[in-house]
Order: structure tokens, then sequence, then C-alpha cells
């Protein structure tokens, strides 16, 4: 469910994993409220033995992080949310 239905969601990607491998948030780049570009990195995700770039889908503002740095998450979450504009 989106907290407003205009925002845009960023999704922990499809990735060529085994499913008991843990995915760790490691980093936000940005703040909430931070203005955002299209294809701009926002979050850093880890599992042993690699580090993936997680890029905003719009452009627009950092309206919300629904998983926190340390944080376990699996293909398909919702790591946060894009107010676009």
């Amino acid at each position: 469910m989106k907290p407003l239905d205009h925002w845009e969601p960023i999704h922990v990607p499809v990735l060529d994993v085994p499913a008991d491998i843990p995915i760790t948030v490691s980093l936000w780049y940005l703040d909430p409220g931070s203005q955002i570009r299209e294809g701009e990195r926002v979050v850093e995700l880890s599992f042993p033995g690699m580090i993936l770039e997680v890029y905003s889908p719009v452009e627009g503002r950092l309206a919300l992080v629904n998983r926190h740095s340390g944080k376990q998450v699996k293909t398909g979450d919702v790591l946060g949310w894009v107010e676009p504009g």
C-alpha cells in the first residue's frame, strides 16, 4: 500500500542470489526531505561478497524511508518512497 497515491516506491531489485542469503540495507545516501534526481543513487544494499546501489525511479523528494540501515530485506521490499516533482 502506498503512503500517498502519487508517491513512487524504491524497491529492492530482483537479485540473482539464493533466498537464504541475507541482504542488508547498508547506507542511505540521502535523508528524508532531500531533493533527488531520477537515476540518482539513494541507498546501498550489501550481501556476502557484494555491494549494490539502488537508484531513484523518478525525480522529486525522498519522502519516506521504510527500511533503515542495518535492516534485512528481500527482493521486492519497499525501501522508501519518492514524492515526484
